[in-house]
């Protein structure tokens, strides 16, 4: 950083400069060029618009549009005095001038501004200097003769010896730097020590609390531009936007974000352009009613005039509720999850999508074959390429085909086969009948039923099972055994408390027993036959006739088993039933069969089947093999085949399992591919169908119903925005309704205020003339009303200072656009009074301009902050619809950052006119002024292109002016005023765009044939910022003329210079571009007709959705029909 002024005190010590040439202090050198007046004019008054006054207004004009500056005053009463040493004639009150340009009459209509009169500045300086008071304020009541007075009185307090006249004059005066110092002075004085100034210096600062910006948007906006939004909530930002990234659309849409928070802003910009562009924005929102411009010419009858209509308006409608449910935010989410899986690098069955759809071109899938065993896609990749090898080697995989991984795992194949071989002669030696795999699947499956056939108890299991009833009363009787075989165990262990067990013959003479001596003798009886006398002899009884009872019915069940030749053994029975339950599967006649064999078949097939079971063993673990399959002849082919596979047998064993798992369904690598992507899309279906259906259709369509549904949300936020602001009027309203007892204490003191605030609005809307002032309207109790009806304010740092009062937090919010224009001590007033800065503007454009030739050698308020703010830059390009338009600058001043979206039209965009024999004279080229006069007289678009006609010098643009002929003039005039044209010298040029861009350099050789290489601003410090400036404000055509060429230039030292002389060369050599369009993010384009564009893996190269959503709305805005 440089050693301009950084500080407060600095910054007055150099504004309160003086010096003697002011016009301020002695306007006698510039007498010429004002226009003297006898008397007083009347509040309104007009003239003719030639002279003098049309000098008068062209110079005022020029501030004005450069910097909302209203230089045109009248000056009433004139001071002469000597003032150490020096004479002075200095004018006593300054009286701004508001102005109407007639063109039809060409007069020029005036209008006293007195609600804004003001004493000289030098004047209240010198009262100040020499009585040690500020000067005071007007009494009120007085008109202007009667404030002369009352002026020239105080100034004669001074004791100096002077003649004051009442002198009349209209002129050029630039009193208004006077207000940014009294500012700045106000500032340094205060108590409170503002956060964003203190940041902004480089002092200890304050974090400020969050900002609650939520995500509703007005516009549409870009990744860069959400950032700029989350960073804003948490920090003060330094935006970095090169020419037509959207800094309008950032700050349009945190308006929107501002007045849904409820939060006070504070426009600023240099260039009153560019605040109305942001009103036109927000009038496209319907939102216009709800911001104020404070320019040079606004009386504070404008602002009465806008309250009263928004107050009626408020009154009179009914807006709806409008919820913003903001559904576009869960299909962004969706859409970002789509992507996501879209560029997951193994999502897609272990592949990402542009992998699958490469496999898909590659093998279409026309024969939709699944299989349950393939293996994943990035599996089969890894051996793809063996695979492929071994197709091409061997002639496709028949070869292959009835072979398993198991065969290669050891390179002995021919000993497997020949093994194989040796065990299937000698088992069919023994089984004549064994020729395929089916008979040796057979005979295994024989092996088992001649084994049940074989067995002891088949004869009785098997008559059983044939009789239905019977095999469910055995089953009945085995359970029954089982049940009595668990009792008599139980009754086994109580039979021990017997010494002796009662025969049968002293039971039936117990049971018998009757009398009572009878009775007597079998208690003693039995009591001498238990071990415990303890034991009641009829239990013991009880419990030995139970048992006695349950023996007999084993005994009926021993007698019905050994009738069916089986033995009651209940483990054996248990046995048997497993055993009748094999047989019960295998009833039927295979089972009937088999027992009808000799038993000599029978035992021959077991004897055999343990070669029967290694066979197959053998078999299955190498070969693949099907029913029909004759088994010598398949062993034989193999054993041919070994031969070939002898030769790729290195390949052989990198073979995967899958391989030979899904080799009987496929003949070559392409229809195993085939299958393995089929099953594999059939398998990402089951988990997420909509996957599966995705194409670059399904993608455009998904794009466009989120963005329809964004653009839905915009008209609802901004409906939304609208109806808060009337509910918030309506409980004003309603709360002035409300009797003061049923109101708390704070409701109480805002009602108060309220109501006084709405008399006075009242009392000034009923005014015609000797209106509140903004300041006073903003400091007074109407405050509230005026901020809940404006919550947007929009002003130049010199309005700020002229009409809104030095308050701390009186906005919560200030936005800077085009910073680098803005003085750095022209800033501090507009961020005294905020709690949240952003500056936007970009480095590589103008510094600001010098007021009146003053040049105070501040840095801009960019250039500070981008020290002590957060940055944020924005990349995505959306004036120009070429890339080569802006490729010049994108390339030498953005480092080729820029995001440039190309329109569907291919053709020339840059024209490069050479005038031979042009010379520059007299500080003008009349040869190359004609040649674009020529050029306009012949230009037919006028009505629906936008024009910018840009010299490299005043006097250049004077030129061409009056080459032009009177038709051509009338319409630059009419697009002037209709704001479709600008018509600038290159030093002007600031913040403009049009469709054609027309250049006229103008330097050139001179008579004498010299070239001096003098551009007048480009070659200024910084001058190449003037070249970049200009050079990006084409949308669709620039047409470059020049009566030089690039090998005109000799090598400079002037950075510059040396640019522009680049430009040339490429202007020199370029041609309309015969090659594919060049789309952002390096797209892959598949095919192009016309506007029709079919882009390659396009949700690869742009993963974000938001970005994919900013692509698809501007290419669509700009006519291209997309295909992803």
């Amino acid at each position: 950083m440089s050693s301009s002024p950084t500080n407060i005190a600095d910054f007055i010590h150099a504004l309160s400069d003086m010096p003697k040439s002011d016009m301020l202090v002695n306007f006698t050198e510039s007498i010429e060029s004002l226009v003297p007046y006898s008397t007083l004019p009347k509040d309104k008054f007009e003239v003719q618009l030639d002279g003098k006054w049309k000098s008068l207004w062209q110079t005022a004009n020029k501030f004005r549009l450069e910097s909302d500056v209203n230089s045109l005053c009248l000056v009433y009463g004139v001071v002469s005095a000597t003032i150490r040493e020096s004479e002075i004639q200095s004018p006593l009150l300054i009286i701004p001038l508001s102005w109407e340009y007639i063109r039809i009459n060409n007069i020029l209509q005036l209008e006293l501004n007195e609600e804004l009169i003001e004493v000289n500045p030098y004047i209240k300086f010198l009262y100040s200097e020499l009585s040690k008071e500020s000067f005071p304020d007007f009494p009120e009541g007085f008109n202007l003769e009667e404030k002369l007075e009352w002026v020239s009185e105080q100034f004669q307090k001074l004791s100096i010896e002077s003649i004051i006249s009442p002198q009349i004059y209209v002129g050029n005066f630039h009193y208004h730097r006077f207000h940014l110092l009294r500012e700045l002075e106000g500032i340094e004085k205060s108590e409170h020590k503002n956060s964003l100034i203190q940041q902004l210096l480089g002092s200890d600062f304050e974090v400020l609390p969050e900002l609650d910006l939520l995500p509703d948007l007005l516009t549409a906006a870009d990744t860069d531009q959400r950032a700029v939004f989350e960073t804003l909530r948490t920090q003060n930002v330094l935006l970095q936007g090169p020419p037509g990234t959207g800094k309008s659309q950032v700050l349009i849409n945190i308006l929107g974000k501002s007045m849904k928070s409820k939060l006070k802003t504070l426009v600023v910009s240099e260039k009153r352009v560019a605040l109305d562009v942001l009103v036109k924005k927000l009038s496209e929102a319907q939102l216009d009613s709800f911001a104020f411009v404070v320019h040079s010419q606004t009386k504070s009858r404008d602002l009465l005039a806008q309250l009263k209509s928004s107050w009626k308006v408020l009154e009179d409608s009914n807006f709806q509720e409008v919820q913003n449910l903001r559904l576009s935010e869960q299909l962004q989410a969706n859409l970002q999850l789509l992507l996501d899986r879209l560029n997951t690098s193994d999502y897609f069955a272990g592949v990402s999508y542009s992998q699958l759809q490469e496999l898909l071109q590659e093998t279409p899938v026309l024969n939709q074959r699944f299989s349950s065993l393939s293996p994943n896609i990035d599996e089969w990749l890894t051996s793809k390429a063996v695979i492929q090898q071994l197709d091409e080697a061997l002639n496709g995989f028949s070869k292959l085909k009835g072979l398993k991984t198991t065969f290669f795992e050891q390179w002995n194949g021919d000993q497997v086969i020949k093994n194989a071989l040796s065990s299937l002669n000698a088992v069919q030696q023994k089984l004549s009948d064994l020729h395929t795999f089916g008979d040796l699947e057979k005979l295994i499956a024989v092996l088992g039923r001649c084994q049940l056939v074989e067995n002891e108890n088949y004869k009785a299991y098997s008559q059983l099972l044939s009789k239905p009833k019977e095999w469910k009363k055995f089953q009945k009787q085995v359970q029954l055994l089982k049940e009595l075989s668990e009792k008599l165990l139980l009754l086994e262990k109580e039979n021990q408390v017997w010494k002796q067990t009662p025969s049968k013959s002293q039971v039936e003479s117990w049971q018998q027993a009757s009398s009572w001596l009878q009775l007597r003798k079998r208690k003693k009886s039995i009591s001498r036959l238990v071990n415990d006398s303890s034991i009641l002899p009829e239990i013991a009884l009880s419990n030995w006739k139970n048992y006695l009872e349950e023996k007999a019915k084993l005994k009926e069940l021993e007698i019905y088993f050994n009738e069916l030749g089986l033995e009651a053994n209940l483990l054996a029975l248990e046995i048997g039933m497993g055993y009748a339950l094999s047989l019960e599967k295998e009833s039927g006649s295979p089972l009937s069969e088999i027992g009808s064999w000799s038993k000599s078949k029978r035992r021959t097939i077991l004897e055999a089947g343990s070669e029967l079971n290694h066979l197959k063993s053998t078999l299955i673990r190498h070969f693949e093999l099907n029913d029909s399959i004759v088994l010598v002849d398949f062993l034989h082919q193999k054993q041919k085949d070994f031969v070939e596979l002898s030769v790729v047998t290195e390949k052989l064993k990198l073979l995967p399992r899958f391989f030979f798992t899904l080799l009987s369904e496929v003949h070559s690598w392409k229809e195993m591919q085939e299958l393995i992507l089929f099953s594999s899309l059939k398998k990402i279906e089951s988990i997420t169908p909509e996957l599966a259906k995705f194409s670059g259709q399904f993608l455009a369509n998904r794009l466009d119903e989120l963005i329809a549904m964004e653009n839905q949300e915009f008209v609802d936020f901004s409906a939304s925005l609208r109806f808060q602001i009337q509910k918030q009027f309506a409980e004003f309203e309603e709360l002035l309704r409300t009797p003061s007892q049923k109101l708390s204490p704070s409701q109480k003191e805002l009602k108060a205020r309220l109501k006084k605030g709405k008399s006075l609005l009242v009392k000034e809307f009923g005014k015609s003339r000797n209106n509140q002032t903004i300041r006073n309207l903003l400091e007074s109790e109407a405050k509230e009303w005026v901020q809940l009806l404006i919550p947007i304010w929009l002003a130049t740092p010199n309005q700020v200072a002229d009409h809104f009062p030095l308050e701390t937090n009186l906005f919560d919010l200030v936005l800077f656009d085009e910073a680098s224009q803005i003085p750095l001590p022209n800033g501090l007033g507009s961020l005294f009074r905020s709690k949240r800065a952003l500056v936007a503007g970009d480095e590589q454009q103008m510094a600001p301009s010098n007021y009146f030739g003053k040049n105070f050698g501040f840095h801009d308020l960019l250039h500070q902050a981008s020290y002590y703010f957060e940055r944020v830059s924005l990349h995505h390009h959306y004036r120009s619809e070429n890339r080569e338009l802006i490729q010049f600058s994108n390339k030498h001043f953005y480092k080729n950052e820029l995001i440039v979206y190309p329109a569907p039209n291919r053709k020339e965009v840059l024209f490069y006119h050479y005038v031979e024999n042009g010379l520059f004279d007299e500080r003008k080229n009349q040869l190359e002024a004609k040649a674009v006069a020529s050029f306009l007289e012949t230009f037919s678009n006028w009505e629906n292109q936008t024009l910018g006609i840009v010299a490299f010098s005043e006097e250049q643009l004077k030129t061409i002016w009056f080459a032009c002929s009177l038709r051509v003039q009338e319409l630059i005039t009419l697009g002037q005023e209709e704001n479709t044209l600008f018509f600038k010298a290159l030093e002007t040029v600031q913040g403009d765009e049009a469709d054609v861009l027309i250049v006229s350099l103008g330097y050139a050789r001179n008579s004498e044939g010299s070239f001096h290489m003098r551009f007048g601003p480009l070659n200024q410090s910084n001058g190449y910022k003037r070249l970049n400036v200009l050079l990006t404000r084409a949308k669709q055509e620039m047409h470059f003329f020049t009566s030089v060429k690039s090998t005109d230039f000799e090598l400079s030292d002037n950075e510059s210079v040396n640019l522009l002389r680049r430009f040339l060369q490429e202007l020199e050599a370029y041609k309309a571009s015969e090659k594919a369009f060049i789309f952002p993010y390096d797209l892959e384009v598949d095919s192009i007709e016309k506007n029709v564009v079919q882009f390659k893996n396009s949700y690869g190269k742009i993963p974000s959705g938001i970005d994919l959503v900013t692509f698809h709305r501007v290419m669509k805005q700009r006519n291209w029909n997309l295909n992803y």
